[in-house]
């Protein structure tokens, strides 16, 4: 009895083995048919390529913005663009090798040449030469032809605009600006609503959209950035530069006045932005060590290079205020050489109205 029971045993193990295998092999089948279905064994024949989603799309992935590559050319497969770039913009979509770009290129290039050439040709665009004065204290040596290296961007002479443009406007800057409001040049007096400085009267050129100011129209600290989002000004000039140019090379100092135009520009799209020019300094000024006219003039230059590349205004208003001896004259300056007087700024509000924006 024992024996026919192991023997019944060792029978229903066999036959669990069978089905197990049975089962597999079927699973296995049934695998295989679905692979050959869906091209995976055969070469890629049922879909031969990969998609890369740039992140554009909001419905998950497959409309517009979507770029297909073929998986077995490793060569193409590398230069694959179509990423979405810092700012939202899209990087150019690969063009495969056998289309007719090329040939669309040279078309263009041959019908667009002379033209472009025209538009471009120097001395439209020649660089400003740079001299500094190696003097114990700098003369301001200008930006004569700063226009031309910067075409559209530095603003050139128009007629008087009158006080009505100056009404149009938000002066945003440090001490230098607070003297506009302190001299009551503006409309409304000391009391003027025009003028954005902190409480202390000084703004430095450092993450200026966080900075807080004095906000007129509540009376209350702000950042420049909820300033401008509730404000929404039409014309906005800023005067920053001279507590910087101290201690910031220029890939630093352009920095700050590019991350600035860039928060205006988000929480107020239709507001028109003018960087201007740092005023030269007397040659009474004491701490020439510190800042000097050397300093200035080339600071300046930064300030049209990052209103150019930022696609901003830059208003030289600095040409206005340098004597014949390369100076800011004694009797502009208020007294200690870096700031100017009542005469001064009544120049520089003339230089705004007679280079005013065409809008």
């Amino acid at each position: 009895m024992i024996g026919k029971s192991q023997n019944n045993d060792y029978d229903r193990l066999f036959r669990l083995v069978v089905i197990a295998t049975v089962t597999a092999l079927a699973v296995l089948l049934v695998l295989v048919i679905a692979l050959f279905a869906t091209g995976a064994l055969s070469g890629g024949k049922a879909d031969d390529s990969i998609v890369i989603i740039t992140g554009d799309s909001t419905d998950g992935g497959s409309s517009g913005n979507d770029i297909t590559q073929t998986e077995t050319d490793p060569e193409t497969t590398e230069s694959i663009t179509g990423l979405v770039l810092p700012g939202g913009d899209t990087a150019p979509t690969y063009t495969p090798p056998d289309t007719e770009a090329p040939e669309t290129e040279a078309e263009t290039s041959a019908e667009t040449e002379p033209a472009t050439e025209a538009v471009t040709e120097p001395p439209e665009t020649e660089p400003v030469k740079l001299t500094e004065d190696n003097s114990a204290i700098p003369r301001y040596t200008g930006l004569d032809g700063i226009e031309k290296e910067f075409p559209g961007t530095v603003l050139t002479k128009t007629a008087d605009m009158g006080e009505d443009y100056i009404d149009r406007i938000i002066f945003l800057g440090d001490s230098l600006t607070y003297g506009l409001k302190v001299y009551s040049l503006l409309d409304g007096g000391r009391d003027t609503k025009q003028v954005w400085v902190p409480s202390n009267g000084t703004l430095l050129l450092n993450n200026v959209a966080d900075a807080k100011i004095f906000y007129p129209d509540t009376g209350a600290d702000i950042t420049v950035r909820e300033a401008v989002r509730t404000k929404k000004p039409d014309i906005l000039i800023v005067s920053l530069g001279i507590n910087g140019i101290s201690y910031l090379g220029e890939k630093d100092f352009i920095s700050q006045f590019a991350a600035l135009i860039g928060e205006v520009k988000k929480e107020s799209p239709d507001t028109t932005i003018i960087l201007q020019s740092m005023f030269p300094v007397a040659q009474s000024y004491l701490l020439q060590k510190s800042i000097n006219n050397n300093k200035i003039c080339r600071g300046n230059y930064w300030i049209a290079k990052a209103a150019c590349e930022n696609g901003v205004y830059y208003l030289n208003t600095a040409e206005v205020l340098v004597g014949s001896d390369g100076y800011l004259p004694e009797d502009l300056q208020s007294g200690d050489g870096l700031h100017i007087s009542i005469a001064a700024y009544k120049l520089v509000l003339e230089y705004i109205r007679t280079h005013a924006v065409q809008k």
